[in-house]
């Protein structure tokens, strides 16, 4: 072996003393990110089957109608101006239909807008409106339910009588209006307490089989009861949200710790050299930070499945991470919730 062989060897065992040590610190790090990430799934765990042991989470049904906060008052009079906050979280109805459903202090509200370019016109009061595009409400409470048929010939305020006898206390008539243009119409009302809402859309130029159909689901809101519940589990710097297995929002509470100040964060060097070769990709911090009624992240479909899983996301201050932790709550081997 020539002495220029035997220099480039050496430079070669070299060059992979440093490989080696990277190798190790990364390895170092990956554990305990693991080691992090299976701690906080352990406590996810523990709050899980604490509200489980509560009561106060509802049972998790397959489709849900939810019910979202309104953030100014709303003002029934057929228009989406007071609704456009809540537009992008609507829930189909059919193929036609986008309802939306919200709370405030006085009561809760249903908006409708169907698209329809055909129509077939009636009124509420006629005797055949079941043969017009009309909209059938199903009200359940308390055991009973009672079909309202709405419809309208032109916009304006419409008022609806039950097609069935009386039940559950439920109103005999149902007070709405109606507004409409090339595209469509749009229903607003306010509506009754309930427990079981109804939708179903008939339009007759589509050649509809049953005028009385009604998609019947249980009614989900946000608790303020059940986010005092999470209060009392969770421990300090710690941020956790209850969601139904669909991923609408049920409760939330406690606040994240606060970033390390300015002061105390590594020079622009080290973070880039960290960046390049320690750390592990990061999630978009923006589906995880806003605060919307429903979160469709991957890790919460992975728990609504029954498999807990995290990710670690960019956090909201520069230069911070937040591991996130999804888990399942189960009940009798069902999963009410995540």
């Amino acid at each position: 072996m020539t002495l220029r062989q035997k220099l480039l060897l050496v430079a070669l065992c070299t060059l992979a003393l440093p490989v080696a040590g990277w190798l190790y610190v990364r390895q170092m790090e990956e554990l305990l990110r693991d080691g992090q990430a299976q701690a906080l799934i352990a406590s996810g765990g523990a709050v899980a089957r604490s509200l489980v042991v509560g009561g106060g989470l509802p049972a998790g049904t397959d489709m849900p109608w939810y019910v979202q906060r309104a953030q100014t008052p709303i003002t029934v009079d057929g228009y989406g101006d007071d609704w456009a906050p809540m537009t992008p979280w609507s829930q189909p109805v059919g193929t036609r239909g986008k309802l939306l459903l919200a709370t405030d202090d006085t009561g809760v509200y249903l908006y409708l807008d169907v698209r329809s370019a055909r129509r077939t016109r009636g009124d509420s009061g006629d005797r055949n409106v079941l043969a017009a595009d009309h909209v059938t409400l199903v009200l359940g409470r308390d055991g009973g339910q009672r079909r309202y048929a709405i419809a309208s010939s032109a916009p304006g305020p419409v008022t609806a009588t039950s097609l069935d006898p009386a039940a559950g206390g439920l109103p005999d008539q149902l007070s709405a209006q109606w507004q409409e243009d090339g595209s469509g119409y749009r229903i607003e009302l306010r509506l009754p307490r309930v427990d079981r809402l109804g939708v179903g859309i008939f339009d007759a130029a589509g050649g509809g089989s049953d005028a009385n159909a009604a998609d019947i689901r249980p009614l989900l809101n946000y608790s303020s009861q059940l986010s005092g519940e999470l209060s009392q589990l969770l421990p300090r710097g710690v941020r956790a949200r209850v969601l139904a297995p669909q991923g609408w929002l049920l409760a939330q509470s406690g606040h994240l710790g606060s970033a390390a100040s300015v002061g105390e964060q590594p020079g622009w060097f080290a973070s880039l050299i960290y960046r390049l070769l320690l750390a592990n990709r990061l999630d978009d911090a923006t589906l995880w930070a806003e605060d919307a009624p429903r979160l469709d992240l991957h890790e919460v479909q992975s728990a609504a499945k029954g498999e807990p899983a995290s990710v670690w996301r960019q956090g909201e201050a520069r230069g911070s991470v937040v591991l996130a932790a999804a888990v399942p709550v189960l009940r009798n081997g069902h999963v009410d919730g995540v």
